[in-house]
């Protein structure tokens, strides 16, 4: 915790060099053992010695140590900070893996500025990496209490491109979003698709069309009949009859 706050006063200094972890040398300030120093040590550089095994060393340990910075800075709140953190790294030759970024995007999200988090997936996009799945579910579940239902559905369906089927509460969140839209044929259309993925999946959205037939009676109603001369309707029923 210390170090934490050692290197946010150096992230907020325009005029300091780079310098990991504070001022931790142990050769400038002995007693100390955070820098990352090898024979050809100059504090406040990374410096990788005479070889690729020493570099590499020294690289993945600075990612690390970045990585727990931007998780402690972002679960306290101070998302820019912790966008500043994957800043200097860059800058710096460091590039962030895919944990690095699961958590800048969380700690974005949980500081409630859904619009950086969303931001900040398209770099993560750009840099190569795919976020987790339980990522997408606090996207997901940030974009339901934004009211962004184009959102949660393109969320939804970036997790189906992945091969990753999305859970019943994500589904609940993107229909909860839409219908507070007033997107009712949305609604029919997701439940339909919904249905489709797994007994469990059909399960709830059955149980989401009875919990909004009640709330709704007579719009509902309609909304069932435009379904059914639609063609949506399917015997999903029985699709699911043997399981």
């Amino acid at each position: 915790q210390i170090a934490t706050f050692l290197h946010m006063d150096l992230l907020s200094s325009e005029d300091s060099e780079y310098r990991w972890w504070g001022r931790n040398c142990p050769r400038e300030n002995p007693g100390t053992s955070y820098c990352v120093a090898t024979v050809d040590h100059k504090c406040g550089d990374i410096t990788y010695g005479s070889t690729l095994k020493d570099a590499s060393r020294a690289t993945e340990e600075e990612r690390r140590r970045y990585t727990r910075l931007v998780a402690n800075l972002g679960k306290t709140g101070r998302w820019s900070q912790a966008l500043s953190a994957i800043e200097e790294m860059r800058r710096h030759g460091i590039l962030p893996d895919a944990e690095t970024w699961n958590l800048a995007v969380l700690g974005c999200v949980r500081s409630g500025r859904l619009d950086a988090a969303l931001r900040l997936r398209e770099d993560v996009d750009l840099a190569g990496h795919k976020l987790k799945e339980e990522t997408y579910d606090e996207l997901i579940g940030a974009c339901f209490r934004a009211g962004e239902w184009k959102q949660c559905l393109e969320l939804i369906y970036t997790l189906q491109r992945m091969d990753i089927a999305p859970k019943t509460e994500a589904y609940r969140c993107a229909v909860r979003a839409c219908l507070r839209a007033k997107q009712y044929p949305v609604v029919l259309r997701t439940l339909e698709e919904m249905g489709e993925l797994s007994l469990e999946h059909f399960k709830e959205a059955q149980q989401l069309r009875l919990q909004l037939s009640k709330e709704l009676p007579a719009q509902w109603q309609q909304w069932e009949q435009c379904r059914a001369r639609s063609g949506l309707r399917k015997n999903l029923a029985d699709k699911f009859s043997a399981s």
